[in-house]
């Protein structure tokens, strides 16, 4: 099931129009949650949320535009079940925070009269309007609290920290340095013979004590060669491809690499300082362990009262597949 997503950025864009409030009589229900109907039109106005950016309806296969209905139709239901929660927790919503996102989109739209005709081209009166606006912050209300109450206590935090150690690693790591030959993979192999000895020949200069980075900016063909070859420091298993690493992590300090034939070409390397494996700190981790704890007990809570809300409220589903 899609996660529940943010409903006031949704409002600020007027998207709020899909929410299934009001339905008309006449048009084709797609589910029902309770007595509340979610109509053909407002499942096709949700689904345009969920396709990807600057995408149409038209544009999109079968088999995928299935599955974004089948999300967005999850997301409607789950508005209409928050809402149901919020009222069963007696959670209001102010008028003035209703105007309030009444009025950033009129700001947005450039008038009041810009809103109200929006509004009439969806069938709607800003009355209706204000309702969806109460319907979808009472939803959010409810997954604000939600939210608040899974924030793991410090104590869980570090628990977390010390029954898990090994995952909070920092990797071995090198400064490397790099000149790329390339050469197309589908070269002839005469091709990838004269390169291999263009490669060898660069080497031989830097053995000879020609300097590795004025080479690698003067002959390298990739990105790096403007930073004379630095890539940086690597960690362990960052490296593609495996001949690439196994390569890299041989070396000694200072040490520079025989020529290595990889699918992308040639490649001279010059190891600089090796950093060890080491153990980070509980404090380098804290926020992180923090967040996916977090994220995990909500994503459960949420879970929770959402199957307990379907056990309450009768929830029916009339979409059929295209």
């Amino acid at each position: 099931m899609r996660g529940f997503c943010c409903l006031r950025a949704v409002l600020l864009t007027l998207l709020v129009l899909c929410c299934p409030t009001v339905s008309i009589a006449s048009e084709k229900v797609v589910a029902t949650v309770g007595d509340a109907k979610i109509t053909e039109t407002a499942l096709d106005e949700a689904v345009s949320r969920h396709l990807p950016r600057g995408a149409f309806h038209a544009d999109i296969e079968g088999a995928k535009k299935e599955t974004y209905r089948e999300e967005a139709l999850d997301e409607l239901i789950e508005i209409e079940l928050f809402c149901r929660e919020a009222r069963k927790r007696a959670i209001t919503v102010s008028d003035e925070a209703v105007e309030e996102i009444v009025e950033r989109n009129m700001n947005q739209l450039g008038s009041l009269d810009a809103l109200e005709k929006e509004l009439g081209n969806r069938g709607l009166t800003m009355e209706a309007f204000r309702e969806r606006i109460r319907k979808y912050e009472m939803a959010n209300a409810v997954v604000a609290i939600l939210r608040s109450e899974s924030r793991p206590s410090e104590d869980a935090v570090k628990a977390c920290y010390e029954q898990n150690k090994t995952r909070y690693r920092r990797p071995e790591s090198l400064h490397l340095y790099e000149i790329l030959i390339k050469v197309d993979p589908a070269a002839p192999e005469k091709e990838w013979d004269e390169k291999g000895k263009y490669a060898g020949q660069i080497r031989k200069r830097i053995i000879a004590g020609e300097d590795f980075g004025e080479l690698a900016y003067q002959y390298s063909e990739d990105p790096y060669k403007v930073k004379s070859g630095d890539l940086g420091l690597i960690h362990r298993q960052r490296l593609d491809p495996q001949e690439l690493e196994d390569a890299a992590f041989s070396l000694n300090q200072g040490e520079v690499s025989q020529v290595i034939r990889t699918r992308h070409g040639f490649h001279i390397l010059k190891a600089g300082e090796r950093k060890p494996e080491e153990q980070l700190a509980f404090g380098d981790v804290e926020e992180t362990i923090r967040k996916d704890l977090e994220e995990k007990k909500f994503e459960q809570a949420k879970h929770d009262t959402l199957e307990r809300l379907r056990r309450e409220i009768p929830v029916l589903i009339y979409l059929k597949s295209d």
